[in-house]
């Protein structure tokens, strides 16, 4: 019997109907956050998609002895940071994701009030869309402040969701029942002729691209997770086209997204900003920062900030029909769409700034590693201070699967080491032959299981 089988019940815990009315009566009275209604009805949805950065879901590596034993050796090294029960801790370590598993984002339901109310301080009677319905945070926001919600989204699993807890708020008489919760299972891509004409308001997050899979249907998002071109032009394209036809003259349409400059470094905010200026009928408005409280970041003394993330504005100002092939080009110029994107060149709408190009590119990867055969063996206080010297140096980090660090800024990493006899090749996995050890700068180091790395050797071999 797996853990999972054994802790289901705590892992996942379920509340009654009286925590759950409070959980709502505090979101609407304007202090809750409504973390444990969500977590009810959405946790386990949420633990079965995964971060692709990741070999596992969360609900996998639950299932994982190996995974989760490696868990387990670092919360003695660090109790300030994990203080609760041992599956809280494994859960909040799964939200961090350094070993196995890493939970996917969600949204905050009292940050969606807070952008809606920017444009529209009161809510009664709107009709909002969202053409990426998420774990339910934008649609409680809507419903619960006395709009209307029309929302798309392909996961099954995740429809089935929406639509149970709505109808707990129906039948606890937290919404009346002639609010409209209309959701439709299926990919935005897909138009839907009745709603033309009728949001005062779209807001989304969207995927970014295949940061994150969420299921295994057969929408444009999903079956172009390798294909960023195929991806802009099946998915982008026609959810901004569908978005204008959906919106009154005068609505307002907003997207939260940002531009991946990790990894794979995809212009993903460049992009939507080049498909709604494809679009005679819209007119840019603004773009505002957002704080995300639910995406924090690793402090060296173990706390935690949030950061900001943009949200840009269109208005809808007239009602002049899209061309979806100019929005498809204009999203594809420069990029081969049968293929993952290669070289492109960006510009930032206006008002943001102006006549400041951004180059992107993706090149064969390069990485310089540091390869670990057993991570427990790690202070984790030194990897927080080890994240932080890389991330002044623009150098993103990540542990894959507990036994490689992976410099995710392949580019980046190759400038700094230019010149160095920087090669892979020289070690097999983790049965230790064919391995040396070296601490010279331009090779690679090697630990056994339980042997300590110094936060004083680290510096000296990346940066001399």
């Amino acid at each position: 019997m797996t853990y999972l089988e054994q802790h289901r019940d705590e892992i996942f815990k379920k509340y009654s109907d009286e925590e759950l009315s409070k959980d709502v009566d505090n979101y609407v009275s304007g202090k809750g956050r409504m973390t444990k209604f969500i977590n009810h009805f959405f946790e386990e949805c949420i633990f079965n998609c995964k971060d692709n950065r990741l070999k596992l879901t969360p609900m996998e590596a639950f299932q994982r002895d190996d995974i989760l034993d490696k868990v387990r050796s670092l919360f003695k090294n660090s109790p300030k940071l994990y203080t609760g029960s041992e599956i809280e801790n494994i859960k909040k370590h799964f939200s961090l994701g350094w070993i196995g598993s890493r939970k996917v984002a969600n949204f905050c339901p009292r940050n969606a009030r807070t952008i809606y109310q920017r444009y529209f301080n009161d809510l009664n009677g709107l009709n909002i869309l969202d053409t990426s319905c998420g774990f339910g945070s934008r649609m409680l926001a809507t419903i619960l402040n006395g709009a209307n919600y029309y929302g798309f989204d392909p996961n099954k699993e995740l429809y089935g969701c929406l639509k149970k807890s709505h109808q707990w708020l129906v039948d606890h008489k937290k919404v009346p029942e002639d609010r409209v919760c209309d959701i439709h299972c299926c990919g935005s891509e897909e138009h839907v002729p009745e709603l033309d004409g009728k949001m005062d308001l779209s807001f989304t997050s969207p995927p970014y691209f295949n940061v994150e899979s969420y299921s295994d249907d057969n929408g444009a998002s999903t079956r172009n997770l390798d294909n960023y071109g195929g991806w802009l032009c099946e998915f982008v394209a026609p959810t901004l086209v569908n978005t204008f036809k959906y919106l009154k003259v005068g609505g307002i349409a907003m997207i939260n997204i940002k531009n991946l400059t990790r990894g794979q470094k995809k212009p993903l905010y460049d992009d939507f900003m080049r498909g709604f200026q494809a679009i005679p009928g819209f007119e840019y408005v603004e773009t505002f920062s957002m704080k995300h409280q639910h995406k924090r970041t690793l402090k060296e003394d173990m706390t935690y900030v949030g950061f900001e993330e943009p949200v840009m504005v269109y208005k809808k100002v007239n009602d002049e029909e899209p061309d979806i092939e100019k929005v498809k080009a204009a999203l594809t110029s420069g990029i081969d769409t049968s293929k993952p994107a290669r070289k492109s060149t960006r510009k930032y709408a206006p008002g943001q700034s102006e006549n400041k190009e951004v180059k992107t590119e993706s090149r064969k990867k390069q990485p310089f590693q540091l390869i670990m055969d057993d991570i427990s063996g790690i202070d984790p206080r030194t990897l927080g201070k080890l994240m932080v010297e890389l991330k002044k140096k623009d150098i993103g980090v990540e542990v894959v699967h507990g036994d490689e660090w992976l410099y995710k800024n392949p580019d980046v990493v190759y400038k700094l080491c230019k010149g160095l006899d920087v090669k892979l090749n020289k070690f097999k996995n983790l049965d230790g032959s064919i391995v040396e050890k070296y601490m010279g700068r331009n090779k690679l180091v090697r630990l056994q299981p339980g042997e300590k790395a110094t936060f004083e050797q680290i510096p000296p071999l990346l940066f001399g």
